[in-house]
């Protein structure tokens, strides 16, 4: 989608994707080394919800909250 301004369209702000390298910087202070590292060998979608089970299981009650604090999740 374009915006237009008083001169010519600019291109809207896309959203991006969260990525795998996002997701274990955001829970590398949680998680342990190879934790993350198993989640480096995932695509996004199964490593997002790994994530979850290991986040419950460091002490994180509620991931989801975790993950949006992050910009992992909208």
């Amino acid at each position: 989608m374009c915006i237009r301004d008083s001169s010519s369209i600019v291109p809207e702000e896309e959203t991006k994707e969260p990525t795998v390298v996002d997701l274990i910087s955001a829970c590398s202070d949680v998680l342990d080394p190879e934790s993350c590292e198993d989640l480096r060998s995932m695509e996004i979608g199964d490593a997002i919800g790994y994530a979850f089970t290991l986040l419950i299981e460091a002490g994180i009650d509620d991931p989801e909250g975790f993950l949006k604090e992050k910009d992992i999740l909208i």
